[in-house]
């Protein structure tokens, strides 16, 4: 219902100064051709046996139906971070929110000492490569400040390593080690001691952290599940070489 557009991508500059909310928001009716009927509405569910999409306001008939509701955080999935929320004075942030991007960048800008820890929680996330991203902003960020010898950055990741595709990964690896950028791989991530400070794993390893960024879990949309579309996390099952929707016809996912 939101008629502005936000620039995920561009959340990621935020807490760095780089971006501000104005520079990732346009008016969503700039995007679209003249020729479209455009409606803001809400979705409540599909009937793909009636090739129909059920909305707050009414009912749209389909002939073609593309599905592109992204994802959306749910920290709630992680114990112990049941009721974040993003503080510019919190020590746990995400940046997938353009409120948790501004609050980020409140922290950042005061953070001088101490332990960054970039956690993933789980698979998959948003935009794969936005841990290192972040990571080496980080390191530019905080020695423009003058502060990168105070300060230690450290990925926590569930994989075997900093990436998910071999040569990438040695590529990455090698410049971690270069911008002294630590990796804590192959940690599943059961609960977060917001008191303590720390990550604990299914495993009992612990992490401490002074700030942790996470890219939270990520879930699809509520709808999709509503609609008895959903795979349990709100995706849709999908033939990855035609987008197609794999139990239904004249639907694809992108």
């Amino acid at each position: 219902n939101d008629e502005v557009h936000h620039y995920q991508p561009g959340w990621l500059f935020i807490p760095f100064g780089v971006y501000t909310a104005d520079d990732c928001m346009k008016p969503k009716r700039s995007f679209i051709p003249k020729n479209v009927d455009f409606k803001l509405d809400e979705v409540v569910a599909v009937h793909p046996d009636k090739r129909q999409v059920e909305c707050k306001k009414q009912s749209y008939d389909y002939d073609w139906l593309v599905i592109a509701t992204g994802c959306t955080i749910f920290p709630e999935e992680v114990d112990g971070m049941e009721n974040w929320k993003p503080e510019p004075t919190g020590d746990i942030h995400s940046f997938f929110t353009l409120e948790g991007a501004e609050a980020l960048y409140q922290r950042m800008k005061h953070f001088k000492s101490g332990k960054i820890v970039f956690n993933i929680p789980e698979m998959p996330h948003k935009c794969p490569v936005v841990p290192m991203e972040f990571m080496v902003m980080a390191d530019s960020f905080f020695k423009q400040k003058g502060v990168r010898e105070d300060i230690q950055i450290e990925l926590v990741t569930p994989i075997t390593g900093i990436f998910t595709k071999p040569i990438a990964t040695q590529i990455l690896t090698e410049s971690a080690v270069e911008k002294k950028i630590s990796v804590v791989p192959d940690f599943s991530l059961l609960e977060v001691d917001a008191s303590a400070k720390t990550l604990e794993s299914a495993g009992g390893e612990k992490v401490s952290y002074d700030l942790m960024v996470s890219t939270m879990p990520n879930m699809g949309a509520k709808y999709v599940e509503d609609s008895g579309m959903g795979d349990g996390m709100g995706y849709v099952f999908t033939d990855h070489h035609t987008l197609k929707a794999q139990k239904y016809d004249n639907i694809y996912v992108i």
